[in-house]
């Protein structure tokens, strides 16, 4: 029997069936891949389908095949929920999501690694933030770290590179309400923490889109966004600096 994990996206469920044989094959790779997904014992609506030697373009034998698997499941997530979706880590701090959004090697990763295993807050993406309304949600799938950490798995991205997988411990049940986001810059020099006025905030959301059905879905989603919560500018030096502006932003 074939195996099936499934997610609820909003007003959406999303099922990937995976062939059983290549599932055992690469146990492993999936069990940490769907660790935070339900495991179930058929599928509802929108299935995509893991089956065969070639995944949608992609050949299981390539060195890169998980990464690239990794990316084109996100897509089709992207695609069938329809939500604005932004290149950003997101963690629920004291029951309020919290969205970092950073440049490449920013750090969002290291952050948000950080706040789930030392400060306790719950994991809901590192790369895909989905934003319906004024609701968020991510794929709940593993980091994909640059370096190695503990009881992680090492698959290739589409460079060559060696990217380790890690799930952090805990995510939301449900999809959580937006109502901070910070624009994060590592910086060993100085730390620096401002807040963003609206017009600042459109111009990074924009440039941190990730998908979005249209230009005007996309205009109207960041724009919602930029009414409805609080934004921040933070370059910081150490991990130690960055805690106290989530105090400071939280009011702890």
């Amino acid at each position: 029997m074939n195996k099936f994990f499934s997610k609820p996206f909003f007003n959406k469920d999303i099922t990937v069936e995976i062939d059983n044989e290549l599932y055992y094959n690469k146990k492993d790779f999936f069990d940490i891949l769907f660790y935070h997904w339900h495991s179930i014992d058929c599928y509802n609506h929108h299935v995509f389908f893991i089956f065969g030697e070639i995944i949608s373009g992609i050949k299981i034998t390539d060195s890169e095949w998980e990464f690239l698997l990794i990316n084109e499941l996100e897509n089709y997530i992207m695609e069938t929920v329809g939500s604005l979706v932004l290149h950003a880590s997101c963690i629920i701090h004291n029951q309020i999501a919290l969205i970092i959004c950073g440049k490449r090697k920013s750090g969002k990763s290291l952050l948000t690694n950080h706040l789930c295993n030392e400060k306790g807050d719950l994991f809901v993406d590192d790369d895909c933030v989905l934003i319906s309304q004024k609701s968020i949600d991510g794929t709940n799938f593993p980091q994909r770290l640059r370096d190695y950490v503990k009881d992680s798995i090492i698959i290739k991205d589409d460079e060559g590179n060696n990217r380790y997988l890690k799930n952090l411990p805990k995510v939301p049940f449900d999809s959580q309400t937006t109502q901070i986001i910070i624009f994060i810059e590592y910086n060993k020099d100085e730390n620096e923490f401002k807040h963003l006025n609206k017009r600042e905030l459109f111009d990074m959301l924009l440039i941190n889109c990730r998908y979005s059905r249209n230009n005007s879905q996309k205009y109207s989603n960041v724009m919602e966004l930029v009414n409805n919560v609080d934004s921040f500018l933070v370059k910081y030096t150490s991990f130690e600096y960055f805690d106290e502006v989530v105090k400071n932003i939280y009011g702890e």
